[in-house]
């Protein structure tokens, strides 16, 4: 799975690429945004709490009916305004879902996937050409391998990743304040 970094590194920039030209987004929003985009991992806290471990984690919150309804959620309780606004809130829940999706190593079990079509299908699928390593989650070391050694590789590409999503959002930025200037012209 990304770190929450790359979730919320992606959620800023949906925020940037929604938010109109010229303003600042609100600290609302990208507020909202951040704690979206990781709240589908959650369902971590049953996983610790049951004795079925892992096997609640990437349940129906990382499906892309689960995660908009979680985004939907985080953009009310925050009182989000605006269809853009609550876009980039709920649209930074609903990334996650293929963020984890392209998490891991290849030929990994399919209980690490993402069940996409939930509530129509518990079904679980993962990316068999990641674009995300992995942590090597498993039940022995759980979340720990996230500081080992191995997962700088790991945080390079989701660092690149995020930074590439955030040039792309400014561009798209600056490409709409180009078009609104030229349409003010003529």
């Amino acid at each position: 799975m990304p770190s929450p970094l790359a979730h919320a590194g992606a959620a800023a920039a949906l925020v940037l690429g929604f938010s109109r030209p010229g303003h600042r987004p609100a600290l609302r929003v990208v507020c909202a945004a951040a704690f979206a985009s990781i709240a589908p991992d959650l369902d971590i806290v049953l996983a610790v709490a049951h004795p079925a471990g892992l096997d609640w984690h990437r349940g129906p919150s990382h499906s892309l009916v689960g995660a908009a309804l979680i985004g939907a959620a985080c953009a009310a309780a925050a009182r989000v305004r605006g269809r853009a606004a609550w876009a980039s809130v709920v649209g930074a829940a609903v990334l996650h879902v293929p963020f984890d999706w392209s998490t891991g190593e290849p030929g990994a079990p399919a209980r690490y996937g993402v069940p996409w079509a939930w509530p129509f299908s518990s079904e679980k699928f993962i990316d068999p050409s990641p674009w995300f390593g992995a942590y090597k989650i498993d039940e022995a070391g759980f979340l720990a391998n996230m500081w080992s050694p191995h997962a700088l590789p790991v945080y390079l590409g989701e660092l690149a990743t995020v930074a590439g999503l955030l040039l792309l959002a400014a561009a798209v930025r600056w490409a709409r304040a180009r078009g609104a200037a030229g349409a003010n012209r003529g």
